[in-house]
C-alpha cells in the first residue's frame, strides 16, 4: 500500500484501495468537473460585484467589494489555469508520459501555494471586515467553516501531490527496467549471428 522513500511516503494505490494510475485519473476528471463549477461562480460574484460598483459608486462603504472584486478575478485566473493544466495531466496519464505528469506535479505544487496565499488573504480581510463593521458575532460560524474548507482543500491537495510523486518514480522505474531488458535482448540476438557464421565457415571443409 505504502512505502518510504527516504522522508517522503511513497503509495502504491490511490485511497488505499483504487491503483494508482487509474484512481490519479479520475481525480483528474473530477478536479475539470470542480474547476469548472467553481470558475463560474467566481466569475458570477466578479460580474456582481462590478455591477455593485457601477450601481453604488465608490465610498468607504464598498471596500469590501472591491476585496471581492479582487479575490475573485484572483480566483476566475487560478481555476482557469488548474482546468488547462489538468488537461494536460489526463493526456499525459493516458499516455503514461512521465514528461506531462511532471508538468502537471510542478505546477500543481504552485497552485498550491497560490490557493494557501488565497485562502489567508480571504481568512484575514474576512476578519478585518468582522471586526470594523461589529459583525463578529454574526460572522465567526461562517469564518470558522470557511477556514475549515480551505484547510481541507490543501489537505486534499497535498495527498494527492504525494500520489503523483509516488505514480512519476513508478513510470521513471519501469522506463528503467524497459531499457535494460532491451538491451538484453539486443546483446542475445549478437551471440545467435555468431554462431550462424560459424556453422557457415565450417561447411565448406566438408
Amino acid at each position: 500500500m505504502m512505502k518510504m522513500k527516504g522522508e517522503i511516503p511513497v503509495f502504491r494505490r490511490c485511497c488505499f484501495c483504487l491503483p494508482l494510475r487509474y484512481g490519479l485519473l479520475a481525480w483528474g476528471y473530477f478536479k475539470m468537473i470542480a474547476d469548472v463549477l467553481l470558475f463560474s461562480l467566481m466569475l458570477y460574484i466578479f460580474v456582481d460585484a462590478l455591477f455593485m460598483i457601477s450601481l453604488y459608486g465608490s465610498n468607504g462603504r464598498m471596500k469590501h467589494i472591491y476585496t471581492e472584486l479582487v479575490i475573485s478575478v484572483i480566483a476566475v485566473i487560478l481555476f482557469f489555469t488548474d482546468f488547462i493544466v489538468t488537461i494536460v495531466f489526463i493526456i499525459g496519464g493516458h499516455k503514461k508520459n512521465v514528461r506531462l505528469i511532471q508538468v502537471f506535479y510542478f505546477l500543481s505544487m504552485g497552485m498550491w501555494v497560490a490557493t494557501f496565499l488565497l485562502a489567508s488573504f480571504t481568512v484575514i480581510k474576512t476578519i478585518e471586515n468582522m471586526v470594523s463593521h461589529n459583525t463578529v458575532y454574526f460572522m465567526l460560524g461562517q469564518t470558522v467553516m470557511a477556514s475549515c474548507f480551505y484547510f481541507v482543500v490543501l489537505a486534499v491537495q497535498t495527498y494527492f501531490l504525494l500520489l503523483l510523486r509516488s505514480e512519476i518514480i513508478k513510470l521513471r522505474s519501469i522506463g528503467e527496467f524497459r531499457f535494460v531488458n532491451n538491451a538484453a535482448e539486443a546483446e542475445c540476438t549478437m551471440r545467435c549471428e555468431k554462431v550462424v557464421v560459424a556453422t557457415e565457415t565450417v561447411k565448406p571443409d566438408n
